[in-house]
């Protein structure tokens, strides 16, 4: 389950009770909504009642043998206040039983958008583009959302020492996530 707001986000959950609103934010944020996939968020304007707007919004589920897309597409949306601002059409799209979420773009337009994802409490995220900096969308770009699950690693060594000196024992791990290192002392006495 989750929320989806014409603003061009998705919240995985409901734990904001609340769609997206039209300000956009940068990401990660801790501020509420979080858990949240943002194509396109601004404020765009849907057939707004008394106002000028416009566009389509699908959700549907497709299938090619055993995996199943949830898509969710909005299609020449313009931002508020309505027609003339330009048009703006993406997806994303929710491969079922994976972690595979990708978001597609055709014609795009809105300046003051944020382009990202972030975790459950907006604590890790990323950004593509934000309010006019970093890279807008272009028609045919495909951005995939990658989500790496947290874990431990347990290091063990072994020193023998002859108590001529003091020993101190480094060990230095690097990887995609930034370097480590752990550091074990002997004092001889």
């Amino acid at each position: 389950d989750g929320i989806w707001s014409v603003n061009g986000t998705v919240e995985l959950g409901q734990a904001s009770f609340s769609t997206a609103g039209w300000i956009n934010q940068p990401m990660p944020s801790p501020s509420t909504p979080n858990n949240l996939l943002a194509p396109l968020w601004s404020d765009m304007n849907l057939c707004d009642a008394g106002t000028p707007g416009g566009g389509n919004w699908y959700l549907a589920t497709l299938s090619l043998g055993p995996q199943s897309w949830d898509v969710f597409e909005w299609e020449a949306v313009p931002e508020w206040p309505g027609a003339g601002n330009g048009e703006n059409s993406y997806q994303i799209w929710l491969e079922r039983g994976t972690s595979n979420i990708t978001f597609t773009y055709g014609a795009t337009s809105a300046f003051f958008a944020t382009i990202g994802a972030e975790n459950v409490d907006g604590s890790v995220g990323d950004m593509t583009y934000f309010n006019g900096s970093g890279t807008p969308a272009a028609p045919g770009d495909e951005l995939g959302v990658i989500g790496l699950p947290g874990g431990t690693a347990t290091l063990g060594f072994q020193v023998e020492a002859d108590c001529s000196a003091d020993v101190v024992n480094r060990a230095n791990l690097s990887g995609s996530a930034g370097d480590e290192t752990a550091i074990a002392a002997t004092a001889c006495e």
